[in-house]
């Protein structure tokens, strides 16, 4: 009777979990909404964490996920949530909250700064900008086609600044976001003088530090500590 029990469980669970386990990312997005809010942050979670990995994770959806993070002690993670929501959003108040929340746990390297700022907002309005200097550039080089064939006039101001505009055109549309900071996840991580597990230690740090990340060399990823370059295991650290 009770592997018949034990078997009914088993044979219950499976059928509840298909619908979850067959849906798009959209689908998939619905379903941990509708846990969310039922407060099912548990199974929430990992139907948030495969939509995240597909990368089609909004906002909204990174601080549910952050939230629930948080509530179940999983610090680094809430962090790493947090900073990939400001990092979208340029909401200041998400960046008070990653200073608070790290400086409770006494983790460094949280200080927004300016170039971060200016960093999510090309990100955040990348395409905007790209369609008003390409407008632009359309205009100024139709009225200097104009000012040539029918005045006879050549503007050297305006040749300058369709240069500065195209200028500014090739770079944002070339320009990819480059992720210079990464938060550790692995409890305990060791960072070593050199990309070898041979290599000496440097230091030995928590989960939930933020490290300056200068670069990849196979495995290991290249980080700054206390003005000191040290390596750490590329899959003990999330780029952010």
């Amino acid at each position: 009777m009770k592997l018949q029990n034990i078997i009914f469980k088993i044979l219950t669970f499976s059928l509840l979990s298909l619908p979850a386990l067959a849906a798009k990312p959209g689908e998939k997005l619905k379903i941990a909404d509708s846990l969310f809010n039922q407060q099912a942050y548990t199974e929430a979670l990992p139907l948030y964490q495969e939509v995240l990995e597909q990368n089609r994770a909004s906002p909204a959806m990174l601080l549910r996920m952050a939230y629930i993070q948080e509530g179940l002690g999983h610090i680094p993670e809430a962090l790493y949530l947090l900073n990939l929501y400001y990092r979208e959003t340029s909401d200041e108040d998400a960046a008070a909250r990653i200073k608070e929340l790290a400086g409770r746990h006494d983790l460094s390297g949280y200080d927004i700064i300016e170039e971060e700022y200016l960093r999510s907002i090309v990100r955040r309005y990348q395409l905007p900008i790209v369609a008003t200097l390409l407008a632009l550039s359309l205009i100024l080089s139709a009225l200097i086609l104009y000012r040539r064939l029918k005045l006879q006039h050549r503007s050297v101001i305006t040749t300058l600044f369709l240069m500065v505009l195209l200028g500014g055109l090739f770079y944002f549309v070339n320009v990819r976001p480059s992720y210079s900071k990464g938060i550790l996840m692995q409890e305990n991580t060791y960072l070593m003088r050199g990309p070898s597990a041979g290599a000496g230690v440097l230091t030995q740090l928590k989960a939930g530090h933020r490290l300056e990340v200068l670069g990849r060399e196979d495995v290991w990823v290249k980080v700054i500590w206390n003005n000191e370059i040290a390596y750490v295991k590329a899959d003990f650290i999330e780029t952010v």
